[in-house]
């Protein structure tokens, strides 16, 4: 068992952080230290690289996950901020499988509290203070270190004038998958009595399974009659399951978004990939990159092979518009437009590329993917690469 003591704690996570006060010990982060902004409908905050503490707090919070978090064991259901794995890897377990569903967690790491991470982390520090007047033990100590408290007058009205574990800070991310790690076994171990197999990416549950003898008939005739008429139906997709999934994260005091419930038989999507599952006991499934996803990167290949302007393409497939956002003088120069768009350009195709090389190689590991997709996605990269080399040379997207 891991044993975080003062000496451990002041000498190799806090050495040099002047908040710290042997005569008060830790104090909770300065809302002056932190920067609120929202992230789609999410909000998350981030140290301010303005603030003279900031660098130090920022050290501190990397010496807890590299001397102390890193180290503590998480559940196999848990594939996000794991070291060597990715999103493929929280969708992989599933392919062999033909009925889906997904399930979001509501407001996953801003539900996390203090007293819950004092209640999950207790057992791994001493009983000792960090002060003087022994009013602060080194456990609180901690917890101050990677806690926020939202300002009353913080837009994120749910959560203002609490403690939260900020989305956004270094330390959050294991620490959510920590704390989760009773709930992931406690799932897990329900899932396996019903054939179901189960992973999980931050606030994303992944469920699946075959149709098998198990499958609830919710057919009419056979409700009344008792008679079938193979209208079977996975208790994974049952009311009773999902009841039973949010019982059991309600527990912490977590809840299920139940809005973004998605069920799916034989074909899931989810953040761009597919998942081709199969219903045959021997059956393989696969996984490749969504249709949606492959149509955008073969358009934006279309349209440059086109000769089109880099300002056009920008609009026509990505909604771009000339604005102070992306701007930060006056007039705006139309060449300065072309360029900013030819290097928006020139990053989208750099990045799909890494994406499309990621699932191949991934692919050379588990065998996922079928060779149609992979021909495909082959393609794609040599179409990329040769572009990418056109608009270095300045054979297209030449500035004006």
């Amino acid at each position: 068992m891991i044993n975080v003591d003062k000496e451990f704690f002041t000498e190799r996570v806090i050495s040099g952080y002047s908040k710290f006060s042997p005569q008060s010990g830790i104090p909770v982060i300065d809302p002056a230290m932190v920067v609120e902004f929202k992230l789609g409908n999410k909000f998350v905050y981030k140290l301010n690289n303005h603030h003279p503490d900031t660098k130090v707090l920022l050290k501190v919070q990397e010496r807890l996950v590299a001397n102390f978090l890193s180290n503590i064991p998480l559940n196999g259901a848990a594939k996000a901020y794991v070291v060597n794995k990715s999103y493929l890897d929280f969708l992989e377990p599933h392919r062999n499988n033909y009925y889906f569903m997904r399930v979001d967690l509501k407001n996953f790491f801003h539900s996390i509290s203090k007293k819950l991470i004092r209640d999950s982390f207790g057992s791994y520090f001493s009983d000792e203070f960090l002060d003087e007047k022994m009013k602060q033990r080194v456990l609180n100590g901690f917890v101050n270190l990677v806690t926020y408290q939202v300002p009353k007058e913080s837009k994120n009205k749910v959560f203002s004038g609490k403690s939260i574990l900020p989305m956004g800070f270094k330390t959050s991310p294991v620490i959510s998958n920590i704390i989760f790690r009773k709930i992931d076994i406690i799932i897990e171990d329900y899932c396996s009595q019903n054939d179901i197999i189960y992973t999980r990416y931050a606030d994303d549950m992944l469920f699946s399974s075959k149709s098998n003898s198990e499958s609830i008939d919710l057919s009419l005739d056979f409700i009344l009659f008792g008679k079938s008429k193979n209208k079977k139906f996975s208790f994974l997709h049952t009311d009773r399951f999902i009841q039973e999934i949010s019982l059991i994260v309600n527990v912490i005091g977590f809840k299920l978004n139940k809005k973004k419930t998605v069920k799916a038989t034989n074909t899931l999507s989810l953040n761009g990939y597919t998942i081709e599952g199969t219903n045959y006991s021997d059956g393989q499934g696969s996984i490749r990159i969504s249709n949606k996803k492959t149509y955008l990167i073969g358009k934006l290949i279309h349209e440059l092979e086109q000769h089109k302007t880099a300002e056009v393409i920008m609009t026509k497939l990505f909604d771009f518009k000339v604005s102070d956002k992306y701007f930060n003088y006056k007039p705006i120069k139309k060449e300065h437009v072309e360029r900013y768009c030819k290097d928006q350009i020139l990053n989208k195709l750099v990045g799909y590329r890494s994406y499309l090389i990621s699932i191949l190689k991934y692919d050379e590991k588990y065998y996922c993917i079928d060779k149609k997709s992979t021909d495909k996605y082959n393609k794609l990269i040599s179409d990329i690469e040769r572009l990418v080399l056109s608009i270095q040379n300045n054979v297209i997207l030449q500035n004006n």
